[in-house]
């Protein structure tokens, strides 16, 4: 369990997509990030990018 209070936490919401949401702090919140989002029955891997 990590305290939200004090770390910035973006999370992302897909509504009309097939794979779930996930988080990310802001350790992680970079251009380049790779991440890979894992459901039940699937895992998928994408890339931050910043434009």
């Amino acid at each position: 369990m990590e305290d939200l209070t004090t770390t910035p936490t973006y999370y992302f919401k897909f509504y009309a997509h097939s794979h779930p949401s996930f988080r990310l702090t802001d350790s992680d919140f970079h251009d380049g990030k790779e991440v890979v989002i894992r459901d039940i029955m699937t895992k998928e891997q994408i890339a931050l990018k910043f434009t």
